[in-house]
């Protein structure tokens, strides 16, 4: 086969048009041979194939310069040629990118295949300007579908108004919560996959998906995800969402009822060519058996002679169960019963019957009572159900189905029952036929043509291989014995019925030719009826028909020319209506029937136009149709029509006269969607309430953290201003003390909350992972908020660490953020629990490890649980007047969570205590899979330390002085960063360790660090900052800085970060 009869093949120009990008295929000089849809738009009215591709193909890339031809090039060295780089079609004046791909046979370049990516649209919105961006955020927020910025991380950055709605989302903070990539029932679809393909790839990627949302609405939507580069950089995505769960409902309550109906097909179709020999009562088992697995199943034979039923079939799930059917089949025994007067009725109801326990223990069995109470009783029989297999009166056998859970869905089964009915009744009969016509079927099966034998009245006696063939390929039902020729064989010309009547009158062959439908391409058949006469009067009849298609599509030629004219104007995303002078629809194109619902499988050719006006002035239509044949005249006007899904769409309605011999002879109408346009207009006017609701949320909260911060300044202002006095006692002191470090502290995690939850917000958070031992962090922790309750005086309050240092393993994580997380559930623990316990440990689970905080506090009331993820939300002030805090821990925990890719859960009863479990996934990075992480536990200093500390501030430096004067470390104070470098280059040989400062005048940290490395890269230097974020201390580790500390510094955590560097002097 040739290159050119490949890739235009039947086969071949499928794939082709599955393509949404222009795609042509060319011959080894660069002709083209075959080409989408797409492309085919894009040049309409010339042709493309046959064309070169350097003719129609003229690229500049950014600067202007001509760009040879990629095709030719590819053809040329038989490489691969792509540019991602926007370049400029020049023929159509768009930017494009592409690639180009040699197509080899037999090792040797054969032709190109050239994709071209249209992406004019989007390098025309990179550079707009910002009153276009200020013109497109109204767009985004008012745009009639959903629209996410999401980063690589699968935070959503933004989201618009439409979005939220179709998510069925309370807020746009609740919204922005869901980490896309982390969120499970996301996991589920394809959109993670897709998510993760754009990263990879930079390309756009668009899907369908089925997803439960957070807020348990249940959604189909088509979307699209669009990469945003910068400078060769993939920096956020655009997630489009087109709610599609009307048409998909819709769809899946269609796709059910298929579904039942192919599997009643499939059953039919396999119960149909059973083997002779093979039970169909065990056949029948096999299937209940398929649909439900979870109940215990007897499929029973009625003996009509005898009069008892005999069980062909038996299944259960439950063991007890099982071990009966054991002994049965090890005795090789079968079950027989009756039934009593009372229940024999039961048989021929018609639908499943529920049978009361009591009245099946009336059934008489082959074995005891006793054994079948006990069998029912121990395996755990919910309910019990029977049906018989009735066929014209006739009683088969019946089904018997124990349900062991309350939910079991036995809807289908009566169908079912009734189809399996109809067929072992017609297993029967089948039988017969085949052991009559086996002489014949195997001959008839061989021919190509496609053979029906049936009886008198047209109802289907045998049909031969190739016809089953031809409907399994066409999606039509093979299972067709014993149907009606019509009914069976639905794209039938019904011509053939008048052809079998006047063979069963006239007793004589016919023969004749008709035509038919199938998929919208017609078939063509050379038909003949044979008589095949019968002794008993009940003659039957042989249809033939043969394919002649072929031999006649050379006179549609002609036929075909007009076709593709039509073709042209069926592909216009414009409605188009044509009529004639008797106001008759002469045409209709896809876009017109799909505005306005019409079905686009009907002709409507020749029907009056007014039938197809969906707006409320036909009349008026009437007049204005038949002014424009009078007098030929170009009218516009504009509409609003609301479609079957009540959405509101606007159209631009023009009509033009074509006009011949000066008068009208036909009007064509042309129908344009305006929607967007029109929505845009009201959508300025709605921008201007959203900003000043927004105003209003930005004053409430400056306000609330504004009251927030000033009640710990007032505390510490307050109780120093105590101290100052000289008569008070040491009691008092300490007690002013311990409030002063309690306000200090809480003022401080205030600010860390704001700063951390505007890092989170604003997609500037960046965690830092390593490898750490669990254990020590919970007993750091448990130290610390140990003291938390003596200084909040609730020592009555027992902490307890469920875990101990035999739990400990090595954990891969940024260990900053999971000891926050930690924190601020501890905080949230500490402060609203006034009496008992509060635990807090961790547990692997599988592939993951679980953090929780149990306490017996308050609690939190079930209708509040779902909101104290929110931020500025504190719904314990309704519970409690201790109202201190931001309102954000929670909120920071959430988020925290899903950047390391956990989720956070919590169980809680009021008045009872909350339990909150932080779920993380478990791994440990490759560096370290095989090593053992090293600590040092115990403080021994054996000779005194020099420490230079760099420090700006006296008085935090004092406060540094006084912590460690009581080790007897030998101090040198530099006042900013390049005084730190001079003192360091004075005293090398006798530092130890260096205290470094990161926000100093004159040189910074980052910058006296290096150079000080640079000096003696061993010298550990521990950075001092004030900022608790994973880019400071990330920046900090680049500087060179060996460890950090977050002020305010406590002595313990900064004699036990001096205490691991003790050893370097050893290594220099």
């Amino acid at each position: 086969m040739n290159l050119q009869s490949l890739y235009t093949s039947t086969a071949a120009d499928f794939l082709i048009q599955q393509f949404t990008d222009i795609l042509l295929i060319t011959d080894h000089n660069g002709i083209i041979l075959n080409h989408n849809h797409i492309a085919e738009s894009l040049f309409d009215p010339s042709p493309l194939k046959g064309m070169a591709t350097n003719d129609i193909l003229q690229l500049k890339d950014s600067e202007g310069n001509i760009i040879e031809c990629p095709v030719l090039k590819c053809l040329n060295e038989n490489q691969r040629i792509e540019i991602k780089e926007p370049s400029l079609w020049v023929q159509k004046n768009k930017l494009v990118t592409f690639k180009a791909i040699p197509i080899l046979l037999e090792q040797k370049v054969k032709g190109c295949l050239m994709i071209i990516k249209d992406i004019d649209q989007i390098e025309k919105l990179k550079s707009k300007s910002k009153e276009d961006q200020q013109i497109f955020s109204i767009l985004f927020e008012n745009a009639p579908f959903g629209i996410a910025v999401i980063d690589t991380k699968g935070n959503v950055l933004e989201v618009n108004s439409f979005m939220i709605k179709i998510l069925g989302s309370p807020s746009k903070e609740a919204t922005q919560s869901i980490n896309i990539l982390n969120h499970r029932p996301l996991q589920e679809s394809p959109l993670v996959e897709n998510i993760n393909l754009v990263i990879n790839t930079q390309k756009t990627v668009s899907n369908t998906a089925k997803y439960i949302t957070k807020w348990g609405k249940l959604i189909y939507v088509y979307y699209q995800l669009v990469p945003i580069i910068q400078d060769n950089k993939l920096h956020h995505i655009f997630l489009y969402v087109n709610d599609l769960t009307p048409v998909y409902e819709a769809q899946e309550r269609e796709m059910l009822i298929k579904n039942q109906i192919s599997l009643l097909h499939q059953f039919s179709y396999e119960f149909i060519t059973l083997d002779n020999y093979f039970n169909p009562y065990v056949f029948i088992g096999e299937k209940v058996k398929m649909l439900f697995p979870d109940c215990s199943i007897g499929i029973n034979k009625y003996h009509f002679d005898k009069n008892y039923f005999s069980t062909e079939y038996i299944y259960s799930p439950q063991s007890y169960f099982q071990e009966f059917i054991q002994q049965l089949q090890k005795q090789q025994r079968t079950l027989t019963y009756t039934l009593s007067p009372d229940l024999w009725p039961i048989n021929f109801e018609g639908k499943l019957i529920q049978i009361p326990k009591d009245d099946f223990f009336t059934v008489n069995f082959s074995i005891s009572k006793e054994n079948v109470v006990d069998l029912i009783l121990n395996a755990n029989v919910k309910n019990i159900y029977t049906m018989g297999f009735i066929s014209n009166s006739m009683l088969l056998g019946n089904i018997t189905i124990f349900t062991h859970k309350e939910e079991a869905n036995i809807e289908i089964l009566e169908v079912f029952i009734n189809q399996a009915s109809l067929l072992l009744q017609r297993h029967i009969n089948q039988k017969k036929i085949n052991e009559n016509h086996a002489f014949y079927r195997s001959i008839l099966n061989s021919v190509d043509n496609f053979i029906f034998v049936l009886d008198k009245n047209n109802k289907i006696l045998f049909c031969n291989n190739p016809l089953l063939r031809f409907l399994s390929e066409h999606n039509f039902p093979t299972s067709i014995l014993g149907t009606e020729i019509l009914t069976a064989i639905p794209f039938l010309n019904p011509k053939v019925l008048a052809y079998l009547e006047e063979a069963k009158k006239t007793k004589s062959n016919q023969f004749f030719k008709i035509s038919t439908h199938i998929n919208q391409h017609t078939i063509y058949f050379q038909t003949s009826i044979t008589l095949l006469p019968k002794d008993d009067e009940n003659d039957e009849y042989i249809l033939t028909l043969k394919d002649i298609t072929s031999l006649t599509l050379s006179e549609k030629e002609i036929e075909s020319l007009t076709q593709i004219n039509e073709k042209i104007i069926t592909n216009l995303n414009e409605g188009i209506m044509l009529i004639d002078k008797q106001m008759r629809v002469k045409f209709l194109n896809p876009a017109f029937l799909s505005f306005f619902e019409f079905n686009p499988n009907l002709d409507y050719k020749n029907h009056i136009f007014t039938e197809f006006l969906p707006f409320p002035f036909k009349e008026k239509a009437i007049e204005i149709v038949n002014h424009i044949f009078s007098s030929p005249t170009y009218l516009k006007f504009e509409f609003k029509f609301k479609n079957s899904k009540n959405e509101e769409h606007f159209f631009r309605k023009e009509l033009f006269p074509i006009v011949e011999d000066n008068q009208t002879q036909f009007i064509f109408i042309l129908f344009s969607d305006i929607t967007d346009q029109k929505r845009k207009e009201i959508s300025l006017i709605e921008s201007k309430d959203k900003a000043e609701y927004n105003n209003q949320l930005k004053s409430t909260f400056i306000a609330s953290i504004s009251h927030e911060i000033r009640n710990p300044l007032n505390a510490i202002n307050g109780f120093a201003n105590l101290l100052l006095k000289s008569n008070i006692n040491d009691d008092k002191k300490n007690l002013y003390v311990k409030q002063i470090n309690a306000s200090s502290l809480t003022l401080s995690r205030l600010i860390d909350d704001l700063i951390d939850y505007t890092k989170i917000e604003t997609g500037h958070f960046k965690l830092i992972y390593e490898n750490i031992f669990v254990y020590p962090l919970l007993e750091e922790l448990y130290e610390q908020y140990k003291q938390e309750l003596i200084v909040k005086n609730k020592e009555n309050i027992a902490l307890v660490l469920d875990n101990s240092a035999d739990d400990d393993f090595v954990f891969y994580t940024d260990k900053l953020r999971l000891k926050q997380i930690l924190s601020n559930l501890l905080i949230n623990a500490v402060k609203y629990t006034y009496e008992g316990e509060i635990h807090f440990g961790f547990q692997p689970y599988n592939s993951s490890i679980i953090f929780y905080v149990k306490d017996t506090g308050i609690g939190i009331k079930e209708e509040d649980i779902p909101f104290i993820f929110n931020p500025f939300k504190q719904l314990v002030k309704k519970y409690t007047n201790e109202q201190k805090g931001s309102g954000l821990g929670l909120a920071i925990v959430k988020n925290l969570t899903e950047l390391l890719h956990g989720t956070v859960h919590v169980e809680s009863a009021w008045q009872k205590g909350s339990t909150f479990s932080v779920r993380l996934p478990y791994e440990i990075s490759l560096e370290t899979k095989n090593s053992t992480i090293e600590t040092q536990s115990v403080i021994n200093f054996k000779t005194p330390l020099t420490i230079l500390i760099a420090e700006d501030d006296e008085i935090n430096f004092m406060f540094l002085e006084e912590m460690l004067s009581e080790l007897k470390f030998k101090i040198i104070h530099a006042s900013n960063g390049k005084k730190a470098v001079e003192l360091f280059i004075q005293h090398r040989d006798e530092i130890d360790l260096v205290l470094m400062d990161i926000q100093m005048p004159i040189m910074d940290g980052f910058t006296a660090t290096q150079k000080i490395k640079e000096i003696q890269p061993k010298i550990p230097i521990i950075a001092q900052t004030a900022y608790a974020y994973s880019t400071e201390i990330e920046l900090s580790r680049k500087a060179g800085c060996s460890d950090y500390i977050v002020k305010p510094i406590q002595q313990d955590i900064l004699i036990q970060k001096i205490n691991q560097f003790i050893s370097h002097k050893n290594n220099l």
